[in-house]
């Protein structure tokens, strides 16, 4: 499989990363609740650099870089890590799967990362500089609304072992990110318990720790 460089928000700061397939499953399914870790903000990513602008002229992350190919917005680049994998089925095992797979990941890109995670994190993109003082804590207010208003909407969308279903896709990956996401800005996860069931699976994929690990990110579920 060819290497990839995909380069996306990370905390404390951006990091550009090799990616590779691992598909093995860890055995184990025992993990406690995770407590929140105190409440943090993300500084600010240096994705308007020239070098990056090179790479993206939209100046944000995530891009993916495959030799001269390059892949920007995350549901495709999800659709295409997938497509190096057609067996696992990631986008859907049918039509219907594959359509409410589609909606979802609009949703959470559109939505909760744009309007949620956007606002609370980069207030600068809706505002002029000069208006910072005032204006930029009005927009992280809303920004963090706009969040859990979406996190109570997942909790209520999730009928079965995964977002889509019984079937693990890309859905359940991207949702992980932001329920760490959610922990590192010090809400209470606890409040959505199946939206936690399915971030728990997601990380006791080998795979995911095996990426956690190299990426120095601290593993939200502790094995017992």
């Amino acid at each position: 499989m060819p290497e990839m460089t995909l380069t996306e928000k990370t905390a404390p700061a951006q990091s550009s990363r090799t990616c590779s397939s691992a598909n093995s499953a860890s055995p184990s399914n025992q993990s406690s609740w995770p407590s929140n870790p105190p409440a943090t903000k993300q500084p600010m990513v240096p994705s308007r650099t020239a070098d990056f602008l090179k790479i993206n002229p939209n100046g944000y992350v995530p891009a993916m870089v495959e030799d001269d190919f390059v892949l920007t917005e995350m549901p495709a680049i999800l659709h295409y890590i997938s497509g190096l994998a057609p067996d696992r089925e990631l986008l859907g095992s049918n039509l219907k799967e594959r359509i409410r797979v589609e909606e979802w990941m609009v949703w959470l890109s559109g939505t909760l990362h744009a309007a949620g995670f956007g606002a609370f994190w980069r207030p600068t993109r809706y505002v002029d500089v000069e208006d910072a003082e005032h204006v930029h804590p009005l927009i992280v207010e809303k920004g963090r609304k706009k969040i859990l208003q979406c996190f109570g909407r997942i909790e209520e969308r999730i009928e079965g072992t995964y977002a889509v279903r019984q079937h693990l896709t890309v859905v359940d990956f991207y949702l992980h990110c932001f329920w760490r996401w959610g922990r590192q800005i010090g809400l209470d996860m606890g409040l959505y318990p199946r939206y936690g069931a399915v971030a728990r699976q997601v990380e006791q994929l080998e795979s995911v720790r095996v990426v956690m690990e190299v990426e120095g990110q601290r593993l939200n579920f502790v094995q017992k």
